[in-house]
Formats: structure tokens, C-alpha cells, sequence
């Protein structure tokens, strides 16, 4: 017994390994119990828990994607902080008169505080009446666009973005593919 630490790796494995083997023996048996009993709920809760974990994989996997900018670059803080609008180009003389306006959009940059409550609530109620209840992504919507659109084809159920995808969309150019 010569320096022999008290800190033993392989008899720690050993006993995770067995107390592992001993749970997985443990829910084998209760599932082929429950399973005997309720054939039905079981194939329900199988299926159900089949879907749940390809769901969840699935969504695992786009966050990966996305972190790892596979599917494009992501902007970073100092981009989304300084966002260029399309303002209308004003030309004035030299004693300050306004010339003319030059523009695609007549556009005017306005801060917020000058924007009254009235036509920030009257937004929010149009285009996002849950904007205050999701953190930019509305699944609840999401999930109505989907069974109703692709299941039901039923053609006016609404969209299914918020404000924030909606902002997104409108800063950043969609990238175009031909098929």
C-alpha cells in the first residue's frame, strides 16, 4: 500500500456503471408492467414520447446549426445596435431653406419618445397582440399557421410572425435560391 491515493476512478466508474444498469433494469420492468396492463396508453406514450424526442433532437440541432453559422452569419450587437435606415435625402440652400427631398420612401427617423403610446398600442394590437407575452418568437401562432395553412389548407389563418421576425426581415436582405 504504497501511496495509494483514497480518490479510486475506476471503483467510482464501476459503481455508477452498476447503479445505471440497476435503474435501466428497474424502468424495464415497470414499462413492461404498465405496458401489460395498459397496451394502449403505452403505444400512445411511446409514439408520444417518440415524437417529443425528435422534436427536441430537432430543435438541438438548428440551435447547433445556427451557433455554428451554417446556416449564415448571425449580426452581432454592434450591427443590430446601429441599424441605416432609408431616410429621404434632404438638400438645403445656404440660408436654410429646404430645396427638395430625394427618395425611394419618404422616410423620417422619429425617436421614440416622440411616437405617441396611442400608435405603439395600435401596432402592438394589429400586428402582434401577444407581443408583451413571448420573447420575440410566438409558437402559439406558429403552431395555428401550421394546422391551419398546411393540415386544414385553410388559406386565411393569419400569419404567424411577430414584430421582432418582422424587423428582422425588413433589416436584413433574404438571400435568393433557384431551384
Amino acid at each position: 500500500m504504497a501511496d495509494q491515493s483514497p480518490f479510486d476512478g475506476q471503483a467510482i466508474w464501476q459503481k455508477v456503471k452498476e447503479k445505471a444498469l440497476q435503474g435501466v433494469a428497474y424502468l424495464r420492468a415497470k414499462w413492461a408492467a404498465f405496458s401489460e396492463k395498459y397496451p394502449r396508453g403505452a403505444k400512445v406514450l411511446a409514439i408520444g414520447g417518440g415524437v417529443c424526442g425528435a422534436g427536441l433532437l430537432f430543435l438541438f440541432l438548428l440551435f447547433l446549426l445556427v451557433y455554428m453559422g451554417l446556416l449564415g452569419p448571425l449580426p452581432n450587437y454592434s450591427e443590430l445596435k446601429d441599424i441605416q435606415h432609408n431616410t429621404a435625402s434632404e438638400v438645403y440652400s445656404d440660408d436654410g431653406v429646404l430645396l427638395g427631398k430625394y427618395y425611394i420612401e419618404n422616410r423620417v427617423n422619429a425617436a421614440f419618445e416622440e411616437i405617441s403610446p396611442n400608435v405603439v398600442n395600435a401596432l402592438v394590437a394589429t400586428e402582434d397582440a401577444r407581443f408583451f407575452a413571448h420573447n420575440g418568437v410566438d409558437m402559439r401562432a406558429w403552431f395555428r399557421v401550421f394546422f391551419k395553412t398546411i393540415l386544414l389548407s385553410n388559406e386565411s389563418s393569419g400569419g404567424g410572425s411577430t414584430l421582432s421576425q418582422q424587423l428582422a426581415k425588413n433589416l436584413y436582405k433574404r438571400r435568393s435560391y433557384r431551384v
